[in-house]
């Protein structure tokens, strides 16, 4: 998706990716699915539990300094 010139790139983990769990247990706790966006440095700018696409550009615009 690109945002204003941001392209961001989308990367999808499964549980058949992560057999001993570690992964969910730290990026999704008790939810069913996790949405991250997270910054070139790897911090978590924002997250949600299911894909909205409005909310995806906002944030990129706010981690921007856009808004």
């Amino acid at each position: 998706i690109d945002v204003e010139g941001i392209e961001v790139e989308r990367l999808e983990l499964s549980a058949k990716d992560d057999p001993s769990g570690a992964l969910a247990g730290r990026y999704l706790g008790y939810a069913d699915s996790g949405i991250y966006l997270m910054r070139p440095d790897q911090h978590v700018a924002a997250r949600w539990t299911k894909f909205d696409e409005a909310e995806l550009r906002s944030a990129v615009n706010t981690a921007a300094g856009r808004i």
